[in-house]
């Protein structure tokens, strides 16, 4: 019970906040379906799971900030299966993998915070170079290689600029002990997703082309978040300045 209230809780603060995510949300679904044709029940399903796994992480951070840390790594690993299932599911009906590759870097960045949070630990190796570096192998070998194997059709322009919006989010996540390197490298990924989801998003309604819900999602949830951060600007840039 104290799970659900919770949870509704924090849909209730993300509503408030971010009323207007909504109208962009129908708007979208509007145009998916009713111009362009697309399945909208896929769309819908997808966007909800990712939203909703978006929700636990939220969960998880309030718990944290109890120090009920237990409840709050269960709420984690919820929001980690919701998100992979999602990109699971949408390789497999859509033929893109690489929503995926990322993922191991999502994990690490997320171990790292965990320890630090939790157990008072920095796992200093789980750092924005090394991270990048990761981030560079997954790119040029891992993505081909899946490509390849799965015979996905070649990665357009802009999906490419999606997937450097994924990574660099990784990677800012990764980042602790400076606090505004994490946030202007937040911004700058948070930014190149966004762009990267409605160049997406434009080319495939263009070409008539069946629009995975993900691309939805990953325009509209990071758009909520780089709002938040952009309030954050002025305090942001008045702190210490950028340190290795």
């Amino acid at each position: 019970m104290e799970t659900i209230k919770l949870f509704g809780t924090e849909v209730y603060k993300f509503s408030r906040i971010n009323w207007w995510a909504y109208v962009i949300y129908v708007t979208l679904i509007y145009i998916a379906t009713h111009v362009d044709k697309n399945d909208g029940v896929d769309i819908v399903f997808v966007t909800l799971v990712h939203f909703a796994a978006d929700i636990f992480i939220m969960m998880m951070f309030t718990l944290y900030a109890r120090n009920r840390y237990g409840e709050g790594a269960i709420f984690q690993i919820v929001s980690m299966v919701l998100f992979t299932s999602i990109k699971v599911y949408t390789g497999a009906k859509h033929n893109t993998w690489y929503f995926l590759a990322a993922d191991p870097v999502y994990a690490l960045a997320a171990l790292k915070n965990y320890w630090l949070d939790v157990k008072k630990i920095d796992v200093k190796w789980i750092n924005y170079v090394t991270m990048s570096l990761l981030s560079v192998l997954l790119i040029f070998i891992a993505i081909p290689f899946v490509q390849r194997v799965t015979h996905a059709g070649v990665i357009l322009e802009e999906e490419w600029v999606l997937i450097t919006g994924l990574f660099g989010f990784a990677v800012a996540l990764s980042t602790t002990g400076n606090e505004r390197l994490r946030y202007l490298l937040s911004v700058i990924a948070l930014f190149i997703l966004v762009v990267g989801s409605a160049l997406v998003i434009r080319a495939f309604l263009a070409d008539s082309r069946q629009l995975p819900g993900l691309f939805i999602s990953y325009f509209i949830l990071p758009l909520t978040v780089l709002a938040f951060y952009l309030k954050q600007w002025p305090a942001m840039l008045g702190k210490h300045s950028l340190s290795v």
